[in-house]
């Protein structure tokens, strides 16, 4: 029965996928837990967040959001790689790990659990950007985790700098201490952290998007606007001598 039900699960999520918007080019594939989820309202989340802004900015994407409340590295590994080879994904969002965090799991399974997904990404072309987690201020509350906390860190960053990867600071401790930003439960964020999220994740996805004739026409006619006016400029300035 438990194999059963995690195999629905798959296949429903494989096969569903949360497709935002079904006819895209670019396709983004995120995954996560319940903060990539969306919790506690999926039309605040930043994955929503970002398709909204980057559809409203004129980009042609396709967002496919993995997250699911309460699920670890392990269950990421397995759903990525199903869904690798249906979606064919240009970029995978990884924001994974918090859940691990918080069940104290193995360090060395978290590393090889991320780096799976890296590697399984690059397997099918897909450029990655990973979310780095950050919760080495926890230990001024629980002493006994301080060296587990003080490495949680550096797992990420080895392994941006291992596979040459982008990173971005997913959860940071402005994000899961600052009341002004987190629910309270240093965990998930409000409406103002997703908003966080999205801004600081925001330029690191532009910078792997294809520009669209939209976006190359309005930075034309800019452009154009902006020479006719320098020229009207000097036209006055010359008719005023």
């Amino acid at each position: 029965m438990k194999n059963f039900f995690y195999s629905s699960i798959i296949f429903v999520i494989i096969i569903l996928g949360f497709p935002l918007n079904a006819f895209a080019s670019y396709k983004i594939v995120f995954i996560g837990d319940s903060i990539t989820q969306g919790y506690i309202d999926l039309s605040h989340g930043y994955v929503y967040l970002m398709e909204k802004r980057l559809l409203e900015e004129g980009y042609d994407v396709e967002i496919i959001n993995y997250g699911i409340s309460g699920t670890e590295t392990s269950l990421h590994r397995k759903i990525l790689l199903d869904a690798l080879p249906i979606d064919q994904p240009d970029l995978v969002v990884i924001n994974s790990g918090i859940v691990d965090s918080l069940l104290v799991r193995n360090l060395i399974d978290i590393r090889d659990n991320l780096a799976a997904m890296i590697e399984n990404s690059l397997k099918y072309k897909a450029k990655i950007i990973l979310g780095l987690i950050d919760i080495s201020w926890k230990h001024w509350t629980q002493p006994v985790y301080y060296n587990y906390n003080m490495s949680f860190l550096e797992i990420y960053k080895s392994l941006a700098s291992e596979y040459n990867i982008q990173s971005f600071p997913f959860l940071d401790v402005v994000t899961l201490k600052s009341p002004e930003y987190n629910m309270g439960d240093s965990v998930h964020p409000n409406k103002k952290g997703h908003q966080r999220i999205c801004d600081l994740l925001y330029p690191e996805i532009v910078k792997n998007l294809p520009k669209n004739e939209t976006i190359l026409n309005n930075q034309e006619t800019e452009l154009n606007d902006k020479v006719e006016m320098d020229n009207n400029l000097e036209l006055f300035s010359i008719k005023s001598l």
